[in-house]
């Protein structure tokens, strides 16, 4: 549950019983902070931290967020270590910031011009009507929010492949009547 309190934010937890009366499984979290030199390592020893002197993760539901620096650490690799120390169910959160320099040659650019550039480009790339229909709905910018763009796109080709059906039935017939 989260307290917002004065501004302050609190996290508490509370056990739930389950409909056959059964004590739920023991549930592990394990926040490991990244530096940049940090690996897989830290969390193994987070985890031992986490744990106590019970060494054993005994079937807990794990939960283990990264944080911090991005390393070479994969949430895979966090996966199977937890895996292999005997946890039930885990779940790894990979919360960490990627250093990304954002430097580019040329100047500021508008949002405005980076459109009027694709639009130009896909103009002279000579699109078939459907493909300039599909670019609409996913341009959209209520439909890129909608979750129904694939049943839209979807609908739109199944409507050009009964045209197309149809025109080549059409070419048979005429083809066949002379």
């Amino acid at each position: 549950m989260l307290e917002v309190e004065s501004g302050n934010l609190t996290i508490r937890r509370h056990t739930l019983d389950t409909p056959a009366g059964e004590a739920p499984r023991e549930f592990l979290q394990v926040p490991v902070q990244f530096g940049e030199q940090d690996g897989l390592e830290l969390v193994d020893q987070r985890l031992d931290e986490a744990l106590g002197a019970d060494k054993d993760l005994d079937e807990q539901l794990v939960v283990v967020q990264l944080h911090g620096n991005n390393t070479t650490v994969s949430q895979r690799d966090v996966y199977e270590l937890v895996d292999s120390r005997g946890a039930g169910v885990v779940h790894v959160q990979d919360k960490r910031r990627a250093s990304i320099d954002h430097e580019f040659e040329g100047g500021e650019t508008d949002v405005a011009e980076i459109q009027s550039l694709i639009d130009e480009t896909i103009s002279e790339l000579d699109i078939e009507p459907t493909s300039s229909r599909i670019e609409e709905v996913i341009r959209a910018t209520d439909a890129t929010k909608d979750s129904h763009v694939r049943n839209d796109v979807g609908a739109i080709l199944e409507e050009e492949r009964d045209e197309q059906f149809d025109s080549i039935e059409d070419e048979q017939q005429t083809t066949g009547d002379a």
